[in-house]
């Protein structure tokens, strides 16, 4: 086996790994005493490809690639969306992409902090990306700075200036060279035309009078 199979069969290891444990019991995750990051393909820490497993340590920069990624940690599952970058420490930074929490893991976005109030029934989802800041309450009560939300509320804020999300940027540029290719096809055909009726206004059987 070569390079290229040897490491195409070690990310699809891993993300089958991601999925498994996204579909695991979150009580069976939550006894986890560590914070472990189980990342999906793509995913680097510190600039570095992430291991199957990776204990995270205080200052770590996550960035998750083309797969989700998960954060084990005591008492909260946090699901890292692909294209997303965070930091590691006593909460979770949130410099751009999306996260879903399952528990108390307190997540840090724009200067303001969101956690669940109750790990047994708190679920919540944060979205920075775009310009734009979102919060929705999946389930139990979260706290976002001094107020508090309950199951099925949600907020929108602006978000992180300069945080797009890359999958969104990547159809924007096909629709722009389909969009280019469409104009010069188009522009093509005008040419030919205007080239055809010239070469009608000049056919020797115009010109003879027939």
């Amino acid at each position: 086996m070569n390079k290229n199979n040897r490491e195409y069969m070690s990310a699809i290891r891993r993300l089958a790994i991601v999925y498994l444990l996204l579909a695991a019991s979150p009580a069976a995750l939550m006894s986890q005493d560590r914070s472990v990051l189980y990342p999906g393909i793509g995913a680097t820490v510190n600039g570095k490809a992430a291991k199957i497993t990776s204990v995270m340590f205080d200052g770590d920069n996550i960035q998750t690639g083309a797969g989700p990624a998960q954060i084990v940690e005591n008492g909260s599952i946090v699901r890292v969306e692909p294209h997303t970058s965070l930091r590691y420490g006593s909460s979770l930074v949130l410099k751009c992409g999306a996260v879903t929490v399952t528990g108390r893991s307190v997540i840090e976005v724009n200067g303001r902090r969101v956690a669940g109030l109750n790990p047994s029934d708190a679920k919540f989802d944060v979205v920075n990306r775009d310009g734009k800041l979102r919060i929705s309450v999946q389930s139990g009560s979260v706290s976002f700075g001094d107020e508090v939300m309950n199951a099925r509320a949600s907020i929108s804020l602006p978000g992180a200036a300069g945080c797009e999300n890359p999958v969104a940027g990547a159809s924007k540029g096909r629709s722009k060279t389909l969009g280019v290719a469409a104009g010069g096809a188009a522009a093509a055909g005008t040419c030919l035309a205007y080239w055809c009726r010239s070469k009608e206004k000049i056919s020797p059987s115009r010109l003879d009078g027939k």
